[in-house]
């Protein structure tokens, strides 16, 4: 996802390269297949996910309504820079 995420930032011009395609389809099914994003339900309990490497940082916030698994509502990722 990393090509795509470069791609936000404020650049001279605008490449969608081979390695952006092959991001993109590697992360279209999330945005079309379920688990699709949930409303909040302020009467069911939450869970907050984070996760963080040395590139990145990222969290999603979701709520566990059939037992099985969470339902995402909202999720945030942000790429690290050096001095981060």
């Amino acid at each position: 996802m990393a090509p795509i995420i470069t791609l936000t930032r404020k650049i001279d011009t605008f490449l969608w390269t081979m390695e952006c395609q092959n991001a993109w389809e590697l992360i279209k099914p999330t945005y079309i297949e379920p688990p699709i994003l949930i409303s909040l339900n302020w009467k069911v309990e939450f869970h907050v996910h984070t996760n963080a490497s040395l590139l990145a940082v990222g969290t999603m916030l979701s709520h566990n309504l059939i037992g099985k698994s969470d339902q995402l509502m909202v999720y945030a990722s942000r790429l690290l820079n050096r001095a981060k």
